[in-house]
């Protein structure tokens, strides 16, 4: 039982540190958003680049759409 009450406290203890650190540097979880959408446009760019041959240009605006 105190092996589970210990889990829980740290499980509680980690969810508030993790909130407190989105709270006070919002920047960090707007970058990795940001970071997580170009690697998306990226993922989509190579897939339609296996289908078939795509100019550097269409790749360039599959990116910046991303952002």
């Amino acid at each position: 039982m105190k092996t589970a009450k210990k889990a829980d406290d740290l499980k509680t203890a980690v969810k508030a540190a993790l909130i407190e650190v989105l709270d006070e540097r919002q920047d960090l979880l707007f970058q990795a958003v940001r970071e997580a959408m170009e690697d998306i446009g990226l993922a989509h760019a190579m897939d339609e680049a296996d289908r078939k041959t795509v100019g550097r240009d269409k790749i360039d605006r599959l990116l910046k759409r991303g952002r």
